[in-house]
């Protein structure tokens, strides 16, 4: 306890204010603290201690101005008052005036040159302000003046860390450890070190030391949150970023990290939660609305992701990944054009992104830029050249353009980087059918299926390579593996049935037609070989239902109007049977048989006439007459 020297004599005890202002000091009642202090002033206006305490008071509860000024007092009656310059020196620190802060501590290095807490605090501040040379000279008097001071040791570590020497700032911080194996502060250090080394392992183990010294160590909790997430062990990572919300609640790192952990676990209405937290503490980063916004893009709720996405941007309009996402966004609500502007934006930022051009390439297919995104996806494996999918993808849109040597080249180029990508093989196989080199296309599509049984398309084309050659049993086989896998592919159903047609088999024909147009209704080719196979099935009336259906989809289809009309000329509906015939001639003006349809087209004119003529002819209804001449008869009695 401080006690008074050559107190004035006055009515008030001015050791009694000491022991009092002491207490409340003690007890961080700073407030309270400094008026007793201030009555022991008033009876002791010189008293530089008492100044000093009064300024350590106002510096507790951030009022620098005041702290200055009674640390100024201070020094003003002691110019050697060594606390003083210190803490004029931390007022300086807090309020980011580095040059007087600095200036200040070395005057209380000048003055106190055996007090080596002082050049600790000098050093710190150096490296603070990236003075590195002036703090390595400083730090090796320390080494040298007192060799078993841990500080020295790791603020020579923390030098070389900032200077980028990280192999001498862990030589150094664990130097600092064998001096003293109790201090966190040395093994907090070395394990960020090692998790910004990406040594995941090495880092854990530094992190567990310190929470076996301080278990509420906060930051040691938040870095080992970040170890868990690099080890995609999320639950954990949960578990330590609760941890620092718990005693930091407004921490808004932790918010935001146990935002992306939920994230990657799929819970995602979790990881809405904590970044409109990370928010509600400050709407202003960006880096958290983009996080919001991406979440909300993964739940496909693409309204709410454009609004975070470009709240995003409006604060960070340089923010690339809120543009490539924001792209996304525009490309799954169909916005082509706008996610197009939006991927190109995200490239002016980095263009060297494999992804944001690979989505830029889908977009331009999309909306048939095809060039260019044949050009976008050459791009992407300049870029990436392990980027499997854009391989695939540009190989297909050169299939497209009937280009099929150039795809096979690409195709080839997936599987000599993966020889197991099951895609790449599906792709030559393709480009066979497309040379209609069937053994070939079967053999690389058979390739396909033996890496990946479930490759539905695979089985389709192999089931049409044999409808083709004429091999029903083969074809049939085929597709409906096709069916067991994608029972919801229709035109799979569709090619079942022709196959079955051919087979003769027209029940089983139709039953498959029957269920490509219940999976696609609007499809007119499906409702057209439903209805042939219909008639076939002599089942006559329902196969004018159906091509008629047909027609309602594809009114222009010429085929559709022969067939009906045959079908209608079967039944004997001579009159519909010659309009179907005319209009088959008027939607296929090129036909060969013109002049020969159109005189079978007047005969069955002809046939419709005397068929109305016979129908038309009175018939004699007895019962009719009968009343007709009692009605007669009646008259001439009247």
């Amino acid at each position: 306890m401080y006690t008074l020297i050559g107190a004035i004599v006055s009515d008030k005890n001015p050791q009694e204010c000491l022991n009092k202002a002491e207490d409340f000091k003690h007890k961080k009642e700073y407030k309270t603290a400094i008026d007793y202090y201030s009555e022991i002033l008033a009876l002791m206006p010189e008293d530089f201690d008492i100044m000093e305490k009064i300024a350590d008071c106002y510096f507790c509860i951030n009022n620098f101005e005041k702290s200055l000024e009674f640390y100024k007092k201070s020094l003003q009656s002691d110019i050697n008052n060594i606390n003083s310059l210190v803490g004029i020196s931390k007022v300086y620190e807090v309020t980011n005036q580095w040059t007087k802060a600095i200036e200040y501590l070395e005057q209380a290095t000048n003055q106190a040159q055996n007090t080596p807490e002082i050049l600790v605090q000098l050093c710190q501040m150096y490296i603070e302000n990236q003075q590195y040379d002036k703090s390595v000279n400083l730090i090796n008097d320390l080494i040298n003046n007192y060799p078993d001071l841990e500080d020295s040791y790791y603020l020579l570590a923390l030098n070389y860390e900032k200077t980028g020497k990280i192999e001498l700032a862990t030589e150094n911080y664990k130097k600092a450890i064998e001096i003293n194996p109790r201090n966190p502060k040395s093994y907090l250090a070395l394990g960020t070190i090692y998790y910004n080394s990406s040594k995941y392992e090495e880092a854990h183990k530094e992190l567990q030391n310190v929470l076996s010294i301080d278990f509420n160590n906060i930051k040691a909790h938040f870095y080992l949150g970040l170890i868990y997430s690099a080890q995609e062990k999320f639950e954990k990572a949960i578990a330590e970023f609760k941890y620092v919300i718990t005693f930091e609640p407004k921490n808004i790192e932790a918010y935001n990290n146990l935002g992306l952990a939920y994230g990657f676990l799929g819970w995602l209405e979790e990881a809405i939660q904590e970044f409109k937290t990370a928010i509600s503490l400050n709407p202003n980063n960006s880096d958290v609305r983009y996080a919001l916004g991406y979440v909300y893009f993964l739940k496909k709720n693409y309204q709410m992701a454009e609004i975070d996405l470009q709240a995003a941007i409006e604060l960070k309009p340089d923010h690339e990944q809120a543009h490539a996402i924001l792209g996304s966004v525009y490309s799954h609500l169909g916005k082509f054009k706008e996610a197009i502007d939006e991927y190109n934006t995200a490239l002016s930022l980095n263009p060297n992104n494999a992804t944001t051009h690979y989505n830029l390439a889908f977009s331009m297919d999309s909306i048939g830029l095809i060039e260019k995104a044949i050009d976008s996806y050459k791009k992407v494996i300049v870029l990436d050249p392990e980027y499997l999918a854009a391989y695939i993808d540009l190989g297909n849109l050169l299939l497209a353009k009937n280009l099929q040597e150039e795809a096979k080249q690409y195709f080839e180029a997936a599987i000599n980087k993966n020889g197991e990508f099951s895609d790449a093989y599906y792709g030559l196989g393709i480009c066979y059918i497309k040379s209609e080199d069937h053994q070939k296309a079967l053999y690389y599509l058979e390739k396909a299926l033996n890496i990946n049984p479930n490759l539905a398309d695979a089985y389709y084309q192999k089931g049409l390579i044999h409808k083709n050659d004429g091999n029903m049993e083969l074809a049939i086989e085929n597709i409906e593996q096709t069916i067991k896998l994608n029972p919801e592919n229709a035109a799979a159903h569709n090619d079942t049935g022709l196959a079955y047609q051919v087979q003769g088999n027209l029940e089983k024909a139709i039953n498959s037609f029957k269920k490509a147009c219940f999976l696609d209704p609007d499809n007119p080719f499906y409702r057209h070989n439903l209805g042939i196979a219909l008639f076939e099935g002599k089942r006559y009336k329902e196969s004018i239902v159906e091509l008629r259906r047909a027609i309602r989809l594809s009114p222009y289809n010429a085929d559709i109007y022969f067939n009906l009309g045959n079908i209608y000329e079967k039944v004997g509906d001579y009159a519909d049977a010659s309009e179907s015939f005319e209009n088959f001639l008027k939607y296929n003006v090129d036909y060969e048989k013109k002049d020969e349809l159109s005189s079978k087209i007047e005969a069955l004119k002809d046939q419709a006439r005397n068929k109305r003529i016979n129908t038309n002819l009175p018939k004699i209804d007895v019962n009719t007459n009968k009343s007709i001449f009692e009605a007669i008869k009646s008259i001439f009695n009247s």
